[in-house]
């Protein structure tokens, strides 16, 4: 068989996936990045997982960083912790850096603001002390939100942009967050990027009107063409 195959579900487009053959010709090239194949997705998973793969690709293609999915980091970890902590407790991609590493949240809807103290509590725990975590929302003033609930539980390591403004600007946006002031104080508004925001590429200057005589040259000879 082929190295990929297609798959179809109901209100998407078909969807290209490797397949068994593409793995295990990976595998025996020492290619491949997991040892387990996984053979399809819940449909209710396929617009995450298609956004999630979007932002991997440009943070390795455009940026140049060395990132891992949640489905590596489930296989690096021992039996023993991935027992004890369930796959939720990894985050959609991590960004490998030893100095301060970064874990990638995509979120397309919004969560109970319950369930954020949840998470932000855990990440307390995993993140090291110049760890951050980073969301990418797809749904209306996203960052404004997570933002205001990092700041309310005090959690300077969130940060937060929109999904489209990641896309639009290949990776390049602007991630904002809250710096402590202490627990019983607002918290200052500062932000990061990833990396440095491309130069504004120069615009060439439009072309001088051409003389009378010029012009009319130059409907003789496009009459001639």
């Amino acid at each position: 068989g082929g190295y990929v195959r297609s798959q179809f579900y109901l209100n998407h487009r078909k969807l290209y996936t490797l397949s068994e053959g593409g793995h295990e010709a990976l595998m025996v090239a020492g290619k491949a990045k997991l040892r387990g194949f996984r053979r399809g997705m819940s449909e209710a998973m396929i617009d995450h997982e298609i956004k999630v793969n979007g932002v991997g690709l440009v943070l390795t293609q455009l940026l140049g960083m060395q990132v891992a999915t949640e489905r590596q980091l489930l296989e690096w970890n021992t039996k023993e912790t991935r027992q004890t902590k369930g796959q939720e407790s990894f985050p959609d991609l991590w960004i490998v850096d030893q100095k301060a590493p970064k874990a990638i949240e995509v979120e397309l809807t919004q969560k109970s603001e319950l369930r954020y103290k949840e998470i932000f509590y855990r990440y307390s725990n995993m993140v090291a002390y110049d760890g951050i975590v980073l969301y990418l929302t797809g749904w209306p003033n996203g960052p404004e939100l997570l933002c205001k609930l990092a700041d309310k539980w005090d959690k300077p390591f969130i940060y937060v942009a929109s999904l489209q403004e990641f896309r639009d600007r290949r990776g390049r946006c602007q991630f904002v967050g809250y710096r402590s002031n202490g627990y019983y104080f607002p918290g200052q508004r500062e932000s990061i990027s990833l990396a440095p925001s491309e130069a504004p590429k120069p615009i060439a200057p439009s072309p001088a009107p051409a003389s009378p005589p010029a012009q009319k040259a130059l409907e003789t000879v496009a009459s001639v063409q």
